[in-house]
């Protein structure tokens, strides 16, 4: 079974491909613009679902560090929950995963 991040990378990917393929054919200033956003849309995406997989794999020394990453943790799943609601009809998306 897909986990949230390896299904969000995957997606992630489709739509970088689907953008840069469009930026290739070259087409109206309008849409490479729109290409182009789709592009930092994807960078964005995939740095929020690395900070994820960071905080999981941080090391806690303290109680007080342990409460911070308890609560980044919980903030970053809600962002993936969100993140991956856009591609709900894909058919490996999860309900469980909604927010």
């Amino acid at each position: 079974m897909v986990t949230i991040t390896e299904f969000l990378e995957a997606r992630i990917e489709e739509d970088e491909f689907d953008a840069n393929r469009e930026l290739l054919w070259g087409t109206t200033p309008t849409l490479t613009r729109m290409n182009a956003r789709i592009l930092d849309e994807c960078a964005a995406k995939r740095a929020i679902v690395r900070e994820y997989q960071a905080e999981c794999d941080a090391v806690v020394f303290t109680a007080q560090d342990a409460d911070l990453s308890v609560a980044r943790e919980i903030g970053l799943e809600i962002a993936l929950g969100h993140l991956a609601a856009v591609y709900a009809s894909h058919p490996d998306y999860r309900p469980e995963w909604g927010v």
